[in-house]
């Protein structure tokens, strides 16, 4: 039961959180504005107010009193319907007698009359807070760019974090093994990154090696230990006595006449041994397990002194090369035998950035003019550069433009570049 001595004092319980509320509304405003991006956030901290809002108050009744709360917005709606006059104010000495009236809850029953200014209980959204998420809609609307870019950046960042995570534990780990191989005997732990080739023709290995990811546009991934030693020397004994001079064709698919020849190279026939037919074998499944068919003949150049491969690109615009096999979709390139301290492979059109591509100097060239150059990779036997001739939209890469250095004077290099094709390629016989 309520009386009108209790009136007073639940007036000023009121009033104080009212205050509060208030105070909770700036705080809304300010939490709104943070967490712009985030209208949800910005409505969950709207709803203080309604916990802040509640009120308790003190019922005395025949067998004592309890504390009851009850949300603020009936209390007031409950004061404003009693008339001023009968509010005791709180510093009167006056006594009165207890008039009881009816709880708050049932000041107005339901389907009653209610008077005007009376709003049924609950959550009501602010003008200010509709405004403000309507603001942070379109904020966010409007800087989807930003966001995007902020994203990639993030991306990047990542990227390269895991890139230098992943070059530390291969310095951890793989780098004193080969320290440990220096200092003991190489030739009889050296066998370990060997197989039996006598087996090939039974079973081809399943071989170990590692990848790099250098750039993704273009893709150019990094392999490491691609081919073993004797596999590599199996290769080169193939070759040797079948080096001629390379054959340079123009637009137009005619031989360049120079009298320099800028290298000596010859085509391994497919399938030539068990061996060869195993390392084809390996070069189709590194891009997802692929029809070897797709695979040209494993082509091995070799460069001496000042001989080199110019600027250029590996895939076709002569609509003829195009008819067998389609298009040239990847190439690798393999360093066989190296004995020089040049000849590296240079992208043209893919310039050093020292935040990207410093983490890979041990295979890069980096120098002090590598933030003024294009990336170079050193020839080192075993190894091999994959990269992706064609983009997302199945058009050529124009960012492959590449050339080999020459390995310098007295220097010399042997190198196997293998090409993807988009379907089967047929062997033709050489012209």
């Amino acid at each position: 039961m309520l009386f009108l001595s209790d009136i007073s004092s639940i007036k000023d319980k009121v009033e104080g959180a009212g205050a509060g509320c208030q105070g909770c509304n700036l705080t809304t405003l300010l939490c709104s504005v943070i967490f712009c991006p985030f209208v949800v956030l910005g409505l969950l901290c709207r709803g203080c107010c309604a916990k802040s809002s509640a009120v308790p108050i003190t019922l005395r009744g025949a067998f004592g009193t309890e504390v009851f709360t009850l949300p603020g917005n009936e209390v007031r709606n409950a004061l404003a319907a009693i008339p001023a006059a009968a509010i005791p104010h709180k510093t009167s000495s006056q006594s009165y007698n207890p008039v009881p009236i009816g709880p708050p809850s049932s000041v107005y029953p339901p389907n009653s009359y209610q008077p005007s200014g009376y709003q049924p209980s609950g959550y009501q959204p602010s003008i200010f807070l509709v405004l403000i998420t309507s603001f942070c809609i379109l904020y966010v609307y409007l800087s989807e760019e930003i966001i995007l870019e902020l994203t990639e950046t993030s991306l990047q960042v990542t990227i390269g974090c895991l890139t230098y995570l992943q070059l530390y534990v291969r310095r951890q780990i793989i780098q004193p093994i080969q320290l440990d191989l220096s200092e003991g005997n190489p030739k009889s732990e050296r066998i370990k990154h060997n197989y039996d080739l006598s087996q090939y023709e039974y079973e081809c290995p399943q071989h170990q090696y590692t990848t790099r990811i250098i750039e993704r546009k273009p893709l150019i991934i990094y392999i490491e230990q691609f081919l073993t030693e004797n596999e590599i020397q199996h290769l080169i004994e193939l070759a040797e006595p079948l080096f001629k001079p390379t054959k340079v064709y123009d637009m137009n698919e005619k031989v360049f006449s120079d009298d320099h020849p800028t290298s000596s190279s010859t085509n391994i026939k497919r399938h030539a041994t068990s061996i060869v037919n195993c390392i084809e074998q390996r070069f189709a499944q590194f891009q997802g397990d692929m029809d070897a068919k797709r695979i040209e003949p494993l082509h091995i150049v070799k460069y001496t002194s000042n001989q080199q491969m110019k600027p250029h690109f590996d895939w076709f615009t002569q609509p003829n090369l195009l008819k067998n096999g389609g298009q040239r979709i990847s190439t690798f390139i393999t360093y066989l035998q190296v004995n020089c301290s040049m000849g590296e492979t240079e992208f043209l059109q893919i310039q050093f950035n020292k935040s990207l591509h410093e983490h890979f100097c041990d295979i890069l060239t980096c120098d002090e003019n590598s933030d003024k150059s294009d990336i170079r990779f050193r020839p080192l036997p075993g190894n091999s550069i994959f990269w992706s001739n064609i983009n997302e939209l199945k058009q050529v890469e124009h960012l492959t433009y590449h050339s080999g250095r020459p390995p310098g004077e007295n220097g010399y290099k042997i190198e196997l570049n293998t090409w993807t094709r988009e379907s089967s390629y047929s062997v033709l016989r050489e012209k």
